[in-house]
């Protein structure tokens, strides 16, 4: 089986769902040819070594790649955004047109405008149509604050419903995300849950770390925060949580790894302090070293309702590292630490219990924090780890093929 999998954003950029996953789909029969942009996230910023052009061949952990032309922009910017998302949109439809004797599109969405895209190319080309739904819109969209315009969210509903209504077979990452769906009239037959796994390297998912948070030597008491710093992820309430009880924790300090629109407002605000500190981007290969430092893993969202479906990946690196889990979210992220036992959640509008669950943390034994840690890891092993998702993918994707 073969399928043209179209996806936004691809290796080297971080993310699930990337050159891995296509490797490992191969050893269950299916193969893919791969159609994405030029890396530019998410810094916005082109990668070193690559210029944009109309189209490119690259190659990646000897998966073939075509790289086709974008506009790289990942800022506040609704106009230079929309500007990636539909220059995207054409150069990924037309080079797809090209492409010959597939099973089914899969159309790696989000943005919705991916799955447009696929749904032109599975019409054309009469196959099935898989829509992988990792942001569902206009939720999304709406709850980023970026779309004003009550026209433009319309379009968008319009076009998202579209894609929806017409795939042959959705996956999508949380139960939440699955209800919604429903409610949006796609029928439960054509939906199927599948948690992402961590989103860094999975090659050394079997090295057991040695924790150096289970030193008594270690004096720090350090909060580590990886991803993407945008408004969606909730970082102002963790650093309002902490300036209540920063008194009450003297050792408590605020590691914040990554980048995003965020990150120049957030740098510059809090740069005098301390105990807050701002650093680089790390690579996907990094990450499982970075943690090795840390004490507790912070993953937030935003208050609006959309994203109580969402499971951020990086709950599922903390639990992959056995680093013990503060959240400030609700919804089925929530539900996730609580049934993993991997730490504390709070909802993402209430700072006092945000703060309650840093003191709680700071308090805590050391080996109460090793347990917390431990639950994560055997719980993700069990139920969100690379092989198994891969294992399920695949079996998704063999039972749209037609006779």
């Amino acid at each position: 089986m073969k399928i043209l999998f179209i996806k936004q954003g691809f290796d080297p950029e971080p993310g699930v769902k990337g050159a891995k996953f296509i490797k490992k789909l191969s050893a269950f029969g299916i193969l893919s040819h791969v159609i994405t942009g030029f890396p530019y996230r998410p810094g916005g910023r082109l990668y070193p070594n690559y210029k944009i052009r109309l189209s490119q061949r690259d190659f990646i952990d000897g998966i073939n790649i075509e790289r086709v032309a974008v506009y790289p922009s990942h800022d506040r910017s609704v106009w230079r955004r929309s500007a990636t998302f539909l220059t995207f949109f054409c150069s990924s439809l037309y080079r797809g047109l090209f492409v010959k004797r597939c099973s089914a599109v899969y159309a790696y969405t989000s943005p919705v405008t991916v799955g447009l895209a696929g749904l032109i190319l599975s019409r054309l080309k009469r196959i099935p149509l898989i829509v992988d739904v990792q942001d569902l819109w206009p939720e999304s969209v709406q709850s980023s604050g970026m779309v004003k315009s009550t026209i433009f969210y319309k379009l968008i509903r319009i076009a998202s419903n579209l894609v929806y209504k017409n795939a042959d077979l959705i996956i999508c990452q949380s139960q939440g995300f699955k209800n919604i769906l429903e409610k949006r009239g796609i029928e439960v037959e054509r939906i199927n849950v599948i948690y992402n796994w961590s989103s860094d390297n999975e090659d050394d998912f079997n090295i057991e770390y040695p924790k150096k948070n289970l030193s008594s030597s270690n004096k720090k008491f350090k909060i580590y925060y990886t991803g993407t710093i945008g408004k969606s992820q909730n970082l102002e309430a963790l650093f309002r949580a902490f300036f209540l009880v920063e008194y009450s924790c003297p050792e408590m300090e605020i590691h914040v790894f990554g980048d995003g629109a965020l990150k120049p407002v957030l740098s510059e605000k809090y740069k005098g302090h301390n105990s807050i500190h701002f650093h680089k981007s790390v690579p996907t290969n990094q990450i499982g070293s970075i943690l090795l430092s840390s004490d507790a893993g912070f993953v937030g969202l935003d208050i609006n309702g959309h994203f109580s479906s969402t499971i951020p990946s990086k709950l599922q690196t903390y639990m992959k590292y056995s680093v013990p889990v503060i959240g400030c979210l609700s919804g089925d992220a929530a539900d996730l630490i609580k049934s993993a036992k991997c730490g504390l959640a709070s909802d993402p509008d209430n700072v006092r219990d945000l703060a309650d669950n840093l003191i709680q943390f700071y308090t805590m034994s050391r080996p109460a924090l090793h347990k917390l840690g431990e639950n994560g890891r055997s719980f993700y092993i069990k139920n969100l780890c690379f092989e198994r998702g891969v294992e399920l993918h695949a079996k998704a994707i063999k039972r749209t093929q037609r006779p």
